[in-house]
């Protein structure tokens, strides 16, 4: 499950929103990821739009730990 959270550069006043969105389709996604291992996955979420100057951050986490992978993206 992810999180999409976008926000606008710093030093304006601008509002944070924060909205989960759950994936529309899931490839090949592990149930664990072992330390060092690479593994290749793909997420497939509903179509949105950002503004000029905002940026997404996406919060992926494993089911039953506390590991956060966190993904910013301009």
């Amino acid at each position: 499950m992810g999180t999409v959270q976008g926000q606008r550069k710093k030093g304006r006043n601008a509002s944070h929103q924060e909205q989960e969105l759950l994936p529309l389709y899931r490839h090949k996604v592990p149930k664990k990821v072992i330390h060092g291992q690479t593994i290749r996955f793909v997420y497939v979420f509903p179509k949105f739009h950002l503004d000029k100057g905002e940026r997404i951050k996406i919060n992926l986490s494993e089911g039953n730990t506390s590991r956060i992978v966190v993904l910013t993206f301009k």
